[in-house]
């Protein structure tokens, strides 16, 4: 994908995270999006050692995206943003939920090896089945010891739960709905609620998550 991006690319105005990442705005972003001050913000919150696998971070229209219905991806050391941001904060939350994804690409095995994230999350999807149930909504035919992600569940949680009424019953046990839906996006989620969220919140409803992100700045200082 990233050799086929550089044949349509012209010279721009240059832009980079850190002096290391390099940004390419293939198609134009909104006039009410400031990419460098998106660029300050990432700065302030994230530590410079998130970035150290990152190549270079691409921004436009992509098939790919389009076809998974997604606003951002990683792949192969970089990232990918839709062009289509609704502002600064919609940009800053696509970046910060996909540098997660990035850093389990690398530290999947201390992220997820002594299993302690993956149980608290079973412990959460059960809780929230028994919620579901309680509240007359079927949850028969879905597995919700499942941790990879199921494109039918997250139709089950999107269609026939609904996000508003989602949002409401797992208040307090995920830091947002969309955690729910797989292992990997109860991180995302949990990381984007340490960074751009309140992390007194998160180290209460999900402790073992907030401890691992911890474990992550701690192992990051090498980089730096």
């Amino acid at each position: 994908m990233t050799n086929k991006i550089s044949k349509f690319i012209s010279p721009t105005k240059q832009y980079s995270i850190f002096n290391s990442v390099d940004i390419v705005e293939k198609d134009p972003l909104p006039e009410n999006v400031d990419l460098t001050q998106v660029i300050q913000k990432i700065e302030s919150l994230l530590p410079r050692y998130m970035f150290h696998a990152i190549d270079v971070m691409y921004i436009g229209y992509f098939e790919e995206m389009q076809a998974r219905s997604v606003n951002a991806m990683y792949k192969d050391g970089a990232l990918y943003l839709t062009n289509e941001q609704s502002d600064n904060s919609d940009m800053i939350d696509d970046i910060v939920h996909e540098i997660s994804h990035s850093l389990e690409e690398i530290h999947g095995a201390e992220i997820y090896a002594d299993n302690s994230v993956e149980s608290e999350f079973l412990m959460k999807r059960k809780k929230l089945e028994s919620i579901l149930r309680n509240h007359g909504i079927d949850t028969s035919g879905y597995n919700f010891l499942e941790t990879d992600y199921s494109i039918e569940f997250d139709n089950y949680l999107y269609q026939d739960v609904g996000y508003p009424k989602l949002n409401t019953l797992s208040q307090g046990i995920f830091s947002s709905a969309y955690g729910v839906t797989s292992l990997r996006e109860y991180f995302a989620n949990g990381f984007e609620e340490f960074y751009l969220g309140d992390r007194r919140y998160l180290s209460k409803t999900c402790p073992k998550l907030y401890n691992k992100i911890n474990e992550l700045n701690a192992l990051g200082e090498q980089y730096v």
